[in-house]
């Protein structure tokens, strides 16, 4: 990133080194260094996506500063076709279940704490004709009785399939 203006530089001390973190999507709400993550919404992906950037320390009066952003949560994507049983996608819905979607990520140490109660998470699902993207951001996680759920219509009638991920690792900063 840049100053948007001259007038909002960030100078260096005169003396002595500094080291910059940073973190996607700004919050003015921090409780210290504590970012709180949110994920019940997963309607805009960009939203929730946490970014962090650590890399640029011992930095100088003059030196160039490089942020280095990574993924500090997990993504699950579902590409989902329709075939001979299912003709029609309408209606998608896609969603997790026994997963927390709330976390708090501490911007000193990196350390990602989940809190409150495990809950079912619906999917951000786009459909364009027989095809349809399903994509949800979530804590990196192991859980044991966790399950994807996909609700589409058979006949008119709505259909319930189930996938047992309970073994599925999703790692921080990995793509599913």
């Amino acid at each position: 990133f840049s100053a948007a203006t001259s007038n909002d530089a960030v100078y260096f001390p005169k003396a002595g080194l500094v080291d910059f973190i940073a973190y996607y999507p700004y919050t003015s709400s921090l409780s210290g260094t504590v970012y709180n993550v949110d994920l019940s919404d997963q309607s805009s992906q960009a939203k929730i996506d946490l970014l962090y950037s650590n890399n640029a320390t011992e930095k100088k009066n003059n030196d160039a500063v490089t942020l280095n952003f990574s993924h500090q949560l997990s993504k699950v994507i579902f590409n989902i076709a329709a075939d001979g049983e299912i003709s029609s996608l309408a209606g998608l819905k896609v969603s997790i279940t026994n997963l927390k979607t709330s976390a708090e990520f501490d911007l000193a140490d990196k350390s990602l704490t989940d809190k409150g109660n495990a809950t079912a998470i619906e999917m951000k699902t786009t459909i364009n004709g027989n095809t349809a993207f399903a994509e949800g951001i979530l804590l990196p996680a192991m859980a044991a009785t966790r399950k994807f759920l996909f609700t589409v219509a058979i006949n008119g009638e709505p259909v319930t399939l189930e996938w047992d991920a309970g073994s599925q690792v999703f790692a921080q900063g990995k793509k599913n």
